[in-house]
């Protein structure tokens, strides 16, 4: 990943440092059928499941991909029965993508896990509404203010501490 300039980084919480699981983007490059594309994902320990920690990693991440990166698309995909993570993924405002769900090809048939739904988030949908959420706040003070503005928080400070990985080269 660090050819891209982004990859997953270890999310811990800030109230007690607390190591919680791993969060971020990654590039596929082949090995599923929506290759190539950058993908959001997040894995969290069981603990941390249901307090919103993946909604704010997706929201901080996703902040990261389009106005840092430029990504003109992010996608991410879930087995279909993962309701709980479908849910983040349409809390971040990615839309699913009927026609691109597949069958995981590692996964013997039959296996549970192997039907996969796919979501996707476009550039200009994000921009959308970036442009909406100007015309109704007042401009935030700060960079920090400006994203957890656009992420739908009214917090401004995060609940989770990551850093997203920069290019040494």
């Amino acid at each position: 990943q660090t050819r891209y300039g982004y990859g997953f980084a270890a999310v811990e919480t800030r109230h007690d440092k607390q190591l919680i699981g791993m969060a971020g983007l990654s590039r596929l490059e082949d090995g599923v059928p929506i290759a190539p594309c950058s993908e959001i994902g997040w894995r969290l320990t069981p603990s941390a499941w249901h307090k919103g920690y993946a909604t704010e990693a997706a929201r901080a991440w996703l902040a990261y991909g389009f106005d840092t990166l430029g990504l003109s698309e992010i996608f991410s995909y879930t087995p279909r029965l993962n309701l709980a993570s479908q849910r983040v993924m349409q809390r971040i405002g990615m839309q699913h993508a009927q026609a691109l769900d597949f069958e995981y090809p590692a996964l013997p048939e039959g296996h549970e896990l192997r039907p996969l739904v796919v979501y996707r988030l476009p550039g200009q949908t994000y921009v959308a509404r970036s442009q909406e959420l100007r015309l109704n706040r007042s401009q935030p003070e700060t960079h920090r203010e400006w994203c957890c503005a656009l992420l739908g928080s009214d917090r401004p400070s995060p609940r989770l501490f990551w850093v997203p990985y920069q290019s040494r080269s």
